[in-house]
């Protein structure tokens, strides 16, 4: 993605936001107001919301169903409206918050037959990581890494996350997916 396609982005996020604290709607584009093809095309995003460097809403997608810039407007109102970690944002804070959006590429399983070659798969600051057993299931993505000092704290915390043991994800039956994002912020 090029400086102006984020810069749209960031702006769409933004505008969504403010618009939906005015009137409680969502915007619906004109299909020729969105002018790079990029941001069409369908794509995952998580949009994370921060407050005096503290998070303040983070939603997103993991696979693609929709277009990419359809899932910038509905992940801002979310993380804005819907995290319920926080309450809702209010009129006051939307120049207060800084906006970042990663955009994912899709998510690869990491088949592998022991915890030691499952760390092997797994890079430090690249990878965003995809927990799931049964119906429980959490995601990290790659800028939660500067959070720990190594991959078996970072995958102890994401499988609490998912409401699990923390040395749940040493079990065979678990699986994962990574992911690599573009990620880029106002």
């Amino acid at each position: 993605m090029n400086n102006n396609e984020k810069r749209f982005l960031l702006k769409l996020s933004r505008k969504s936001i403010k618009n939906f604290l005015e009137t409680g709607e969502k915007i619906v584009p004109k299909p020729e107001e969105i002018k790079y093809k990029v941001l069409r095309e369908k794509k995952a995003c998580f949009v994370t919301l921060k407050q005096d460097n503290l998070l303040r809403g983070c939603v997103g997608h993991i696979e693609s169903f929709q277009p990419l810039y359809k899932d910038v407007i509905d992940n801002s109102i979310s993380a804005a409206f819907q995290d319920n970690r926080f309450e809702p944002l209010k009129s006051h804070e939307l120049d207060k918050i800084n906006i970042e959006i990663s955009v994912l590429s899709p998510p690869e399983k990491i088949s592998f037959s022991c915890k030691q070659d499952l760390l092997e798969q797994i890079t430090v600051g690249i990878d965003g990581v995809v927990l799931k057993r049964g119906d429980s299931r959490a995601v990290y993505l790659p800028q939660v890494w500067s959070k720990f000092t190594n991959k078996e704290d970072f995958l102890d915390s994401l499988a609490e996350k998912a409401g699990l043991s923390k040395d749940a994800w040493k079990d065979k039956k678990m699986e994962f997916y990574k992911f690599s994002v573009i990620e880029f912020s106002d």
